[in-house]
């Protein structure tokens, strides 16, 4: 089970990356679903941004590693929240990655292993 500050940071900042790195008024999609039959929860953001450049992927998770894009050359920021919410997840057990385009978007994915109750069937983060 999560501490809800852990979910907290995590969320905070794959939704602020996502809102940072897109044009004002695109949607910032949320996705959750139940996996490995139940042992696991994933979620995603999906953001219709500017997407990461092919030479930038290798240090996405990297401290101080920010995007050199020129919309977002003008952003704030140390370059380390990437790197907060991948040693997050991983202390809890999970994984995280991505998927992206340049222009098109990124999709940033997260998986934590769930909560099952002794004699419960519903699984909680």
């Amino acid at each position: 089970m999560a501490p809800r500050e852990f979910l907290n940071n995590i969320f905070h900042d794959l939704l602020r990356n996502a809102f940072m790195y897109s044009e004002p008024g695109t949607p910032v999609i949320i996705r959750g679903v139940s996996a490995s039959q139940g042992r696991h929860v994933e979620f995603s953001i999906i953001d219709q941004g500017y997407g990461i450049r092919a030479k930038e992927t290798d240090r996405i998770f990297e401290p101080f590693s920010r995007a050199r894009q020129p919309q977002v050359l003008r952003a704030t920021g140390y370059g380390l929240s990437l790197y907060l919410v991948k040693s997050e997840i991983e202390a809890l057990g999970g994984r995280i990655w991505f998927e992206s385009e340049e222009g098109v978007g990124a999709t940033f994915s997260f998986k934590l292993p769930a909560y099952v109750k002794e004699g419960n069937e519903q699984a909680r983060v």
